[in-house]
């Protein structure tokens, strides 16, 4: 066996030595980034909105319009193609707008939605999804393949909430009713289950969504007639 001179061992010495360095270093980056990404995840966590509806009930009061196609904050050139099967004179069911104190037109809004998180939410926007419809006293599910339908479709459901950005712990509210009920157009449905998709995005363009329920009464035939929409519990939240 051949024996190792010095020079040898200095040789495997300088290798080691420069392994022992690269490993160093490899580990200093590992650790670096790893505390950069607990970092991010820490201020993201904090600048995190949720949004929510307080729970109840609230008695909406609606009037009938004769706007045909219209629908509300949509293109009437674009809806008039889409829901062409309408009689032109249709009745719509809209929110009926109240007058403040100075008695001046003001757009009703209702509903307290809270941002519970610790950032703002940024582009709020409500979506109706109903899972269930009563006609009467009978009985309908609401599956993907009629959610597909105009009347139910995502997004002839879904408005801004007011306001639309919302800070940490501020509150907002909305303006409309759903699709599905303003143009309810021969005045049959009495009851809709559902969940409202609350989507928004956080400070660093993160989409964060709450899925919470919601069941809707009709009640067309009382003086004055109203809508009366219950928020209910929250299903869960992505991101």
């Amino acid at each position: 066996m051949q024996t190792l001179t010095l020079a040898d061992w200095s040789n495997i010495a300088r290798i080691a030595t420069a392994i022992i360095t690269l490993v160093g270093i490899v580990v200093s980056i590992w650790l670096s980034t790893k505390a950069l990404r607990e970092v991010q995840l820490d201020r993201r966590l904090r600048n995190k909105p949720h949004m929510a509806f307080e729970n109840g009930g609230w008695r909406l009061p609606i009037e009938f319009i004769k706007v045909g196609y219209h629908v509300k904050g949509y293109d009437p050139k674009y809806v008039t193609g889409i829901f062409s099967n309408l009689p032109e004179g249709a009745e719509s069911i809209e929110l009926k707008n109240f007058l403040d104190e100075e008695k001046t037109n003001k757009e009703f809004g209702y509903g307290r939605l809270q941002n519970h998180g610790g950032g703002s939410a940024l582009g709020t926007h409500i979506t109706w999804v109903p899972r269930e419809i009563w006609i009467g006293s009978e009985h309908f599910e609401i599956d993907d393949k009629k959610r597909a339908e105009p009347l139910y479709r995502k997004n002839f459901n879904t408005w801004p909430a007011l306001p639309s950005n919302i800070s940490a712990n501020g509150l907002a509210s909305i303006n409309c009713l759903p699709t599905f009920i303003t143009k309810d157009i021969e005045k049959k449905i009495t009851r809709v289950n559902g969940v409202l998709e609350i989507s928004c995005k956080d400070v660093f363009d993160v989409e964060r969504i709450t899925r919470q329920r919601f069941y809707l009464f009709t009640h067309y035939r009382d003086s004055p007639p109203a809508v009366h929409v219950t928020f209910s519990d929250i299903l869960g939240n992505d991101g």
